[in-house]
């Protein structure tokens, strides 16, 4: 017998990434939002035996901005074994909470937003009805939601969600496609509105309609209402090509952009509370002060037996691993906030004034780390400032160059909200209008990033607003 003609021997290189206990609780605990930091603690509380109550105090109770209460954490944190203290952030005598096992949940100042559109928390619920059983597939799922924006659209790439979230690519993809499986409302989860057109035929099972054919590759024609070029190229009358429009107008182009699930108010917890005090502004992060409460008999009990040592030893380095990661978050998210209050203050004084180009790179070059922490430190996080309460991410904007400087994009897609809020409703500017116009004006921008803009605004085509 020849065993190489019945035995094969396949060999496979694989590469795994797997994050320490450390590493995933500081990614965690940076990119969470205050209400989710609460759920941490609330877990860290649960799966630490050592660990006897968890408080989180209002940003009032203490000034973040003391020097003194930064250097006593450092010292705490590094105190030795024999004190088997963790109690953080300062030396004074507090009350001892009386909800055990319980992290208190402050919800300071919380904020009424009664018209948001609530299209996340629909597609989370409805992902909660799916039972993913694999979960780094949920997380895809989830995460995905989180980057659509008021239009149902994908914000992001996804090799920036992959950056952002430790998720590989390939489960982005697979995630993406349950987003974009679901029906109600059809279409979210595409890129751009020709995607979501064409999502919405294939879940009306016409993709083999000459509305889909025409939506894949010849929307523009079709924007311009060229039914005898359409009607030469698909061999077709233009009566077919007109009827083919009516199912496409049929379809919604921004099937995010009007929904809501009910109209009960929804409240937003800001992260960062800004106030102004004798002309200047004081960042306040909420979930920096937290005390930790370690139950000292219990480990110096555990600690005198060999037999539980190490056992005991690990919880109490995840309780200063714990600690590590809010420090390192706390100070992140202070450097980041006092970065963008300088950089945007004339915004922030007079929104009139426009948001100043600046990225996420700028300010990861600025303070020293990597593109992708400021990213993970921004996302889904919300300010409070003296004129209301803002999305983080709202104060970055890419710059476009003009023949009197750079000027954000942002600025760039209010220009272009007021030329069509004004312009002649018989006769709409069209995208290559527009183009000519802010030419004109100095901004060096393409027909393209215009009808982007557009459609990110949520701004139908000129022939639909005919």
């Amino acid at each position: 017998m020849n065993l190489n003609n019945n035995l094969s021997l396949q060999q496979e290189l694989k590469q795994q990434l797997r994050l320490t206990h450390e590493t995933k609780l500081s990614l965690d605990i940076l990119q969470a939002t205050y209400m989710e930091l609460e759920d941490i603690l609330n877990q860290e509380l649960v799966n630490n035996p050592i660990i006897e109550d968890i408080t989180i105090r209002k940003p009032e109770e203490k000034n973040i901005n003391n020097e003194e209460s930064k250097e006593e954490l450092e010292e705490n944190i590094n105190k030795s074994d024999e004190e088997n203290t963790f109690e953080s952030f300062d030396s004074e005598e507090k009350e001892e909470n009386k909800e055990y096992n319980k992290v208190i949940d402050y919800h300071y100042n919380s904020i009424k937003q009664i018209e948001q559109i609530d299209l996340q928390t629909y597609l989370l619920e409805k992902l909660d009805e799916m039972n993913i059983e694999n979960q780094e597939l949920y997380n895809a799922v989830k995460a995905i939601i989180f980057e659509l924006d008021d239009n149902g659209f994908l914000s992001i790439t996804l090799d920036e969600i992959s950056g952002e979230t430790g998720l590989s690519k390939e489960i982005l993809e697979r995630g993406l496609e349950i987003i974009q499986s679901v029906d109600e409302p059809a279409g979210v989860g595409a890129r751009n509105t020709v995607e979501s057109l064409l999502i919405q035929l294939k879940h009306k099972n016409l993709t083999d309609s000459l509305a889909y054919k025409i939506v894949e590759s010849y929307f523009e024609l079709l924007e311009k209402k060229n039914y005898e070029k359409l009607s030469q190229i698909y061999k077709v009358t233009i009566d077919d090509i007109k009827n083919a429009e009516k199912v496409i107008k049929e379809c919604d182009p921004y099937p995010g952009k009007n929904f809501k699930v009910n109209e009960k108010p929804i409240y937003i917890i800001p992260d960062i509370i800004v106030t102004e005090e004798e002309g200047k502004l004081k960042v306040n992060i909420m979930g920096t002060e937290i005390d930790i409460k370690v139950n000292k008999s219990y480990l110096e009990e555990y600690k005198k037996d060999p037999k539980t040592k190490d056992f005991i030893e690990k919880y109490q380095k995840n309780v200063k691993e714990l600690l590590d990661a809010l420090n390192k978050r706390n100070k992140t998210i202070q450097k980041i906030v006092e970065l963008i209050l300088n950089i945007q203050k004339d915004y922030i004084i007079n929104p009139e004034n426009g948001l100043k180009p600046l990225t996420l790179k700028e300010i990861a070059d600025a303070i020293g780390v990597h593109e992708s922490t400021v990213s993970r430190t921004v996302s889904r996080k919300y300010i409070q400032l003296p004129s209301g309460v803002y999305p983080l991410k709202s104060f970055f904007s890419q710059r476009l160059q003009t023949s009197y400087g750079d000027i954000s994009n942002n600025a760039v897609k209010e220009k272009i909200k007021k030329l069509i809020d004004s312009e002649d409703k018989n006769a709409p500017l069209t995208d290559t209008e527009i183009t000519e116009i802010l030419n004109k004006e100095g901004i060096n921008i393409s027909r393209r990033t215009v009808t982007k803009y557009r459609e990110q605004l949520g701004i139908m085509s000129v022939s639909m607003r005919k």
